[in-house]
């Protein structure tokens, strides 16, 4: 990984690039090499782990919203009904 990378700075915040940064930067016949082929597995492996996790979150991010959703509405029928 890079060390010296901001990764919350323009093309290096896209889902993916960080996970692949090490195999991107290889030359062509680096990345052709066994290596450069094992960088590539492990920066699809961790695009996977890195999917799955937001998948997660967005999925917890979408019932907190719902939820409170239904509060606002519960609190507004309460209030009307008061």
């Amino acid at each position: 990984m890079c060390r010296h990378c901001d990764y919350t700075l323009g093309i290096f915040q896209s889902i993916g690039f960080k996970e692949f940064h090490d195999y991107v930067t290889l030359s062509e016949v680096e990345r052709k090499s066994e290596a450069g082929q094992k960088l590539l597995l492990e920066g699809c492996l961790l695009q996977d782990s890195v999917a799955k996790g937001l998948a997660i979150f967005a999925m917890f991010i979408e019932h907190v919203a719902v939820v409170a959703m239904w509060a606002a509405l519960a609190m507004k029928k309460k209030q009307k009904n008061a």
